[in-house]
C-alpha cells in the first residue's frame, strides 16, 4: 500500500461505542472510527493543536481493549513521551518503553511492576470514592433503570421495526466489500501485467543493442585489417557490403562470405587477414543464426503476450471502483432515509449516549460492540452497585481498603519485583520507541532475565507519530512489526533531514539518488493519493488563538478552525512603545520590523543577527514585566533556526551564568519543568508548545529556512497567546514559496505581513525601548 495507497482495502467503519478520552470532535472521531477498523493503512493529517496526540492516545486504548499489542514509534522520544503520558489514567494499558542506553524513563521493562501497582491503585481510588458517596451510587443507579426502560421500551421496538432494513443494509455492504475485493485483484493483475510488459521490452532493447555493438565490433576490426584499401567505401560506406549484412539472410550471408574470398583471391585482401576474421565462421554462421533466432523470438513472442495484457490494463477506468462505491452507498442512503430506519438510527444513538455516560462514571473499559453487548456489561456493573448498598458492603468496602493499604506501602514494588516481572512481561501490550530502537529489550542490560522482542512479541498494530519527519529508510522496520500500520504526521511541519556529503565524484551521483530518497516526503504522497475511506485531516484546533491560526491558515489554505465551545486563551498583556503599543491585550501577533543584516561568526557556518538579538532580548524582558500582578504563571520560549543566533541570545540573557548578577529571572515566567523557558532551534521545538513564543528569523537575504515554509510553520505554530516575531519585512515580503509541492510559487510572506498591517500589529524595531 506505501506504493499504491489508493487501493488500501475499503472496510466499513465501525462506530467506537464508547471512548475513553473526552469531547471528540467530528473529524477526530472520525479517524479513531476508520484507524481502528481499518485493516491495512491508515493515515490521519494532524496539523498544530487539532490533538493528534489524543487521539493516538484514543486509538490505542481502543485497540487493546479489543485484545490487540500496540506499538508506538516516532523518530524522537518526545512524541513517544506525549503518547505515554495520555495513556496514563488506564489502568489496562500496560506499557513499556524500549530506550537507548543513555536515556532513562519511567516505563522502562525494569519499572513494569511500578507503572502496574501505579495503574491500580488509581483505579482503586475511583472506585472507592464511587461506592463510598451514597449519593453518587443512588444517581447511577436511576441511571441503568433509565437506561434499562429506554432498552426494553424504545431500542428493541425500533430495531424490531427496522429490522428487514437493517438486514438489506448488512447485506449490500458485504457485497460492495466483496466487489470492491474483486475489483482490487483486479488492479493488482493489471499493474502486474505493466511491469511485465515493460520488464519484456527492456529485454527485447537490450537483445537489439547488443546484435547492434557486435556488429559495429566486427566491423571496426575489418576496417582496421585494410586502412587504405580504395575498396573502403564499397564495404565500409552506408550503403556499403557491411552495412547490408546487418539484415542479410542465411543464403546472402554465404554469398557474402564468397565476395571476400574473392577480394582475397585477387590479392586485394591479405591472406592472414581474412583468415583472423573468417575463421570457422562458414562452419559456426547456421549454429550463430539458429541462437540469435531463437533469443529473440522468444523474447518478442513474451513481449507481445505482455503486450496484449497492458493493452487490456490501459482500457482500465481508474473511475470504476469509485462508480461501484456511489451505486452502493446511493442503495444505503436510500435505505437510511426509510422512516423506521431513521427512528431505529436516533434510538441507538440515544442508547448509545446513555452506555457511554455510564460507562464512565463506573469506569468500565470491557469492549463491546451492540448495544446488547453493553447492557449485559451494564446489568454485571449493576449487581457489583447493588453489593455495595446490600450486607456485604462493608466486607468489600474492607477487602479494598486493604489492596489499597497493602499498595502504599514503602517499597512494595522492589519486593514484589522478582515474583512479578516474569508474569507481567507476558501482559505488556503497549511498546513505545523511537524508529532507530533495538527491537528487544531486557530487564536490566547487566543480567539475563524476561525481555520485550517485538519479532516475537506478535505486535498487531503499529502507529508512528510524526511521520512526516521521518526518513522512508527508518519507516521500514518499525513497520514492519505489524499488521496493520497508522501513519500520523502532517506533511506541512518538519520535513526529513540529511546532512551527509560525499566526497568521492563516482560515488556523488549515487549520494544525491539515496539523499532524494532519504528525504522523500513519503507522508504527503500517500495522503493526497489514498482513497477518502483510508485517511482523515483534523481541521479543528485548540491550541492557538484566533489570530494567530489566521497566520499559520496560509499554509493550509484556510482549511484550520476554531472550536466554537472552547473561549480563546488571552495573555493579559500591554506593552507601549516609544510612540505607540507594541502588544495590547487585543492582539496575539505581533511583527517586530528589524533592518538589522545578517552575519556569520568567524570560523563558522551558521548566522547571527545582532538587532534581531537585542530586540528578543529586551522583549523577553518586557513581557515578563507586563504580567506584574497576574496570578497565572505563563510559559515562553525563543525559538530560532541557526545555532549561532540561539548562542547570542542566551549570552545577553546571561543564561548560562547562574552566578551573574545579570542573568536572566523570569518572576511571571515558568524557568524550570516541562514548560520551562527555554531558547531553541525549531527541530527542538516541535512537539512542544508555549503561552508565549519570539520568533528570530536571522535572515535578511534569500535562505532555504525561509523557503521552506514547513520550518516556519512549525516555529510559529509553537504559540497559545502570544506570537512576536522578529524580522526583516521587505526581505520576507519578497520569498515565494512553493505550499503544495507543485512548483506554483506565493507570496504567502507577503499576505501573511499585509494582513498585519491592516491589523495594526507590525511595528518598528525603535519602538522597543531600551
Amino acid at each position: 500500500f506505501l506504493y499504491a495507497p489508493e487501493i488500501t482495502p475499503l472496510f466499513e467503519p465501525m462506530n467506537v461505542s464508547h471512548t475513553f478520552g473526552k469531547r471528540f470532535n467530528k473529524l477526530q472521531m472520525r479517524a479513531i472510527n476508520g484507524a481502528v477498523s481499518a485493516n491495512g493503512l491508515y493515515l490521519i493529517q494532524g496539523p498544530p493543536g487539532t490533538g493528534k496526540t489524543q487521539v493516538i492516545a484514543e486509538i490505542t486504548a481502543q485497540e487493546v481493549i479489543r485484545g490487540h499489542k500496540v506499538l508506538i514509534a516516532s523518530q524522537g522520544n518526545k512524541a513517544v513521551d506525549n503518547a505515554f503520558e495520555r495513556l496514563k489514567p488506564y489502568s489496562f494499558i500496560r506499557p513499556v518503553r524500549i530506550m537507548a542506553e543513555n536515556r532513562n524513563s519511567a516505563y522502562e521493562l525494569k519499572n513494569i511492576v511500578f507503572t502496574t501497582y501505579a495503574g491500580i491503585r488509581t483505579a482503586l481510588k475511583e472506585r472507592m470514592d464511587l461506592f463510598e458517596d451514597p449519593a453518587s451510587c443512588s444517581a447511577i443507579a436511576e441511571k441503568i433503570a433509565k437506561f434499562k426502560r429506554f432498552y426494553t421500551d424504545v431500542y428493541l421496538s425500533r430495531r424490531s421495526e427496522a429490522d428487514v432494513l437493517i438486514r438489506k443494509t448488512r447485506a449490500v455492504r458485504k457485497e460492495l466489500n466483496e466487489r470492491m475485493d474483486r475489483i482490487n485483484c483486479e488492479n493488482a493483475a493489471l499493474d502486474s501485467a505493466r511491469r511485465r510488459y515493460y520488464d519484456a521490452c527492456d529485454k527485447l532493447k537490450r537483445l537489439d543493442r547488443f546484435e547492434k555493438e557486435d556488429y559495429s565490433d566486427f566491423v571496426e576490426d575489418l576496417r582496421s585489417l585494410f586502412p587504405h584499401t580504395d575498396k573502403d567505401s564499397d564495404i565500409f560506406g552506408e550503403d556499403g557490403l557491411c552495412a547490408r549484412a546487418a539484415s542479410v539472410s542465411e543464403d546472402e550471408m554465404y554469398e557474402l562470405i564468397e565476395y571476400y574470398e574473392g577480394l582475397r583471391d585477387r590479392g586485394e585482401l591479405p591472406d592472414d587477414a581474412f583468415s583472423s576474421i573468417f575463421k570457422d565462421q562458414r562452419r559456426r554462421l547456421p549454429e550463430i543464426k539458429f541462437e540469435l533466432e531463437s533469443i529473440s523470438g522468444a523474447v518478442r513472442r513474451m513481449a507481445e503476450s505482455e503486450r496484449d495484457d497492458a493493452e487490456a490494463a490501459s482500457r482500465y477506468d481508474p473511475k470504476k471502483s469509485e462508480d461501484v462505491k456511489n451505486l452502493f452507498a446511493s442503495k444505503i442512503e436510500s435505505y437510511m432515509e426509510n422512516e423506521s430506519y431513521s427512528a431505529y438510527l436516533e434510538a441507538e444513538s440515544q442508547a448509545q449516549a446513555m452506555v457511554s455516560s455510564l460507562f464512565s462514571e463506573l469506569r468500565i473499559t470491557d469492549r463491546y460492540d451492540t448495544i446488547e453487548e453493553a447492557r449485559k456489561i451494564v446489568a454485571k456493573q449493576e449487581k457489583v452497585l447493588e453489593a455495595f448498598g446490600g450486607q456485604g458492603a462493608e466486607a468489600t468496602m474492607k477487602t479494598l481498603e486493604e489492596m489499597r493499604d497493602y499498595l502504599r506501602e514503602e517499597g512494595v514494588e522492589e519486593i514484589d519485583s522478582d515474583q512479578l516481572i516474569d508474569m507481567l512481561t507476558g501482559y505488556v501490550n503497549v511498546v513505545g520507541m523511537t524508529c532507530t530502537a533495538k527491537d528487544n529489550v531486557k530487564r536490566t542490560r547487566e543480567q539475563e532475565g524476561p525481555e520485550i522482542d517485538l519479532r516475537k512479541m506478535g505486535v498487531d498494530v503499529v502507529i508512528i507519530d510524526e511521520v512526516s519527519k521521518v526518513p522512508f529508510p527508518e519507516l521500514v522496520r518499525p513497520m514492519s512489526y505489524g499488521k496493520k500500520v497508522i501513519l500520523v504526521g502532517d506533511h506541512k511541519q518538519l520535513p526529513p533531514v540529511y546532512n551527509e556529503s560525499v566526497e568521492d565524484d563516482d560515488l556523488r551521483e549515487l549520494g544525491r539518488k539515496y539523499a532524494r530518497m532519504y528525504t522523500e516526503p513519503l507522508f504527503k504522497r500517500l495522503f493526497e493519493e489514498a482513497d477518502s475511506h483510508s485517511k482523515t485531516m483534523l481541521r479543528t484546533q485548540y491550541r492557538m488563538t484566533s489570530q494567530i491560526m489566521g497566520v499559520i491558515n496560509r499554509f493550509y489554505d484556510g482549511e484550520l478552525e476554531m472550536p466554537e465551545e472552547i473561549p480563546e486563551r488571552e495573555h493579559g498583556m500591554e506593552i507601549p512603545g516609544t510612540t505607540r503599543p507594541i502588544v495590547t491585550p487585543d492582539k496575539s501577533v505581533v511583527f517586530i520590523d528589524c533592518k538589522g543584516k545578517e552575519r556569520k561568526e568567524s570560523g563558522s557556518t551558521s548566522y547571527v543577527n545582532d538587532s534581531e538579538a537585542e530586540i528578543v532580548s529586551r522583549m523577553v524582558k518586557l513581557i515578563d514585566a507586563a504580567r506584574d500582578g497576574k496570578d497565572e504563571m505563563l510559559t515562553m520560549g525563543v525559538i530560532t533556526p541557526y545555532a549561532d543566533q540561539m548562542r547570542m541570545i542566551r549570552r545577553m540573557l546571561r543564561m548560562d551564568d547562574d552566578r551573574s548578577p545579570d542573568r536572566l529571572r523570569l518572576k511571571n515566567f515558568l524557568e524550570k519543568g516541562e514548560e520551562g523557558f527555554m531558547v531553541k532551534s525549531v527541530d527542538d521545538f516541535q512537539g512542544d508548545e508555549r503561552d508565549v513564543i519570539l520568533l528570530s528569523l536571522v535572515r535578511t537575504t534569500e535562505s532555504k529556512f525561509i523557503s521552506d515554509f514547513r520550518r516556519i510553520n512549525v516555529a510559529m505554530s509553537r504559540a497559545r497567546r502570544l506570537l512576536v516575531i522578529v524580522g526583516n519585512a521587505d526581505s520576507l515580503e519578497k520569498v515565494a514559496v512553493d505550499i503544495d509541492g507543485d512548483g506554483t510559487l506565493r507570496n504567502v510572506y507577503k499576505d501573511i505581513i499585509d494582513d498585519l498591517r491592516l491589523q495594526g500589529c507590525v511595528v518598528g524595531s525603535e519602538e522597543v525601548p531600551e
